[in-house]
């Protein structure tokens, strides 16, 4: 009896190391083409729970404040189709000069501008003008995922002294420089 007890055991253990959910996207990328300036900025990812148990999707991360997804909200069964929904700010705009036009549009008008991301280019935007009262300022040690490339591979970025930064007048365009110091992390193609 104890060995028909263990083989039966281990039979219903095997079995239930074999079920799983696997999650098949229908398509990985979304292509937003041209997409206007607050325009709708969501959509979907749709996917199929392809595995024999349910498929919970318990996180989602996008590589980027600006893009915000959404998991479903329970429980996928197998064989069912889920969603994650991803909503782009469609309100960015990109470009120094473009950002330097909506600048000078909003001084005209008494509206104050705060660019987003705290990057050299970000800074100087702020400076530049004075309706940019502030900046973000994201720490190097706190890099937001996806963000991370622009540390690796510029130097340059000041640091933030007792809240404020300075800038120097004496260094080239942006004041950033491309560096090599992380390059042994990455596979480089020419």
């Amino acid at each position: 009896m104890k060995k028909l007890i263990f083989i039966l055991t281990l039979v219903v253990f095997g079995l239930s190391a074999q079920a799983q959910a696997k999650i098949e996207f229908k398509t990985e990328t979304i292509d937003y083409g041209a997409i206007a300036k607050g325009s709708d900025g969501v959509r979907v990812f749709e996917f199929t729970n392809t595995g024999d148990q349910e498929l919970i999707v318990s996180n989602v991360k996008s590589s980027c404040g600006c893009t915000v997804p959404q998991k479903p909200d329970g429980p996928i069964a197998p064989g069912a189709t889920g969603v994650i929904k991803v909503k782009y700010d469609t309100n960015r705009v990109g470009g120094i000069t473009a950002a330097q036009k909506i600048n000078a549009i909003a001084e005209a008008h008494q509206i104050p501008v705060i660019p987003h991301a705290g990057q050299m280019h970000n800074y100087h935007l702020t400076m530049a003008n004075t309706n940019c009262p502030i900046s973000e300022y994201f720490p190097v040690f706190d890099v937001e995922v996806g963000n991370e490339l622009f540390y690796y591979i510029f130097e340059g970025d000041p640091e933030a002294k007792d809240g404020y930064l300075q800038l120097d007048d004496n260094l080239p365009g942006l004041g950033i420089s491309i560096t090599d110091r992380h390059s042994q992390h990455f596979e480089i193609f020419e």
